[in-house]
């Protein structure tokens, strides 16, 4: 390389390392406005070599998601537990995840039914009278779907602790 371009090179990469920041800065603002400007375009090209492609496209995605799958999950799983489930919690029954512990407090840990501190691997379940949306406590994923399936119906219950009766002496 000549000299005078070995200099230049020197001179190119001093610069950018002292002004770095401010480069980076006036690329990505250069990128949004050709973005803008050019938007229609850019999507169109896009769609078209999607359609172009569509195996070579699910080929991608395939190997991407298995690639990535761990930390996939571990962010949906928390994506579940920091912001999912409390914003449900509070549209559905009106309460807080705090609310949900200090009910767990109140009934020693356990759930209201079975007494069982396992919860299931869905965690603790939020029981609730499906006619007056009133709370009613917190069971563990069984005792929940025992309710869930005899339709909180007491007679099917009942009927259920007298077939065990029977089936049992």
């Amino acid at each position: 390389m000549p000299r005078n371009q070995e200099k230049k090179k020197a001179h190119n990469e001093a610069y950018y390392a002292k002004n770095r920041e401010e480069i980076k800065a006036h690329a990505r603002a250069y990128s949004k406005s050709y973005y803008a400007e050019h938007r229609d375009e850019i999507l169109a090209k896009q769609k078209a070599r999607r359609a172009a492609n569509p195996e070579k496209r699910k080929a991608y995605s395939r190997a991407y998601h298995a690639k990535h799958r761990e930390r996939r999950n571990a962010e949906s799983r928390t994506y579940h537990v920091e912001k999912r489930k409390p914003r449900l919690l509070k549209e559905r029954y009106g309460i807080t995840s705090e609310g949900v512990d200090s009910m767990i407090a109140e009934q020693g840990g356990c759930c209201a039914i079975c007494g069982s501190s396992d919860w299931g691997h869905k965690g603790p379940c939020v029981d609730h009278d499906h006619n007056t949306g009133a709370v009613r406590g917190i069971l563990c994923i069984g005792c929940n779907l025992v309710l869930g399936n005899s339709k909180d119906n007491q007679h099917i219950l009942r009927k259920a602790i007298e077939y065990l009766g029977i089936k049992n002496d």
